[in-house]
C-alpha cells in the first residue's frame, strides 16, 4: 500500500499540525526542532534536535511509516 503526500494543515498560534494520511500515523508536528509523532494506536512520541530538512522530507515521504523505521527511529 503506498501513501501519498496528502495532508491537511490545521492552525494553532504560530505553527501548523499535519494531519497526515496514514494506517499508523495520525499527525506529525516540528516546532524549534522537536518532531513530535502522533501514532493512532500508542500516542505521542517526541524526537528531540531533528532537523527541519527531515521533517519536510517525512511530510513528503511516499511511505511516512517506511521513512520513520528508516530515518528517525533509533536515530534520535
Amino acid at each position: 500500500m503506498k501513501y501519498g503526500a496528502i495532508f491537511e494543515i490545521v492552525r494553532l498560534k504560530d505553527f501548523a499540525l499535519p494531519y497526515v494520511t496514514s494506517s499508523t500515523i495520525a499527525r506529525i508536528e516540528w516546532n524549534s526542532a522537536t518532531l513530535s509523532i502522533w501514532f493512532h494506536e500508542s500516542g505521542r512520541l517526541n524526537y528531540p534536535r531533528v532537523p527541519e530538512r527531515v521533517y519536510k522530507a517525512f511530510l513528503n515521504a511516499e511511505s511516512r511509516e517506511q521513512f520513520y523505521k528508516d530515518n528517525i527511529q533509533g536515530r534520535y
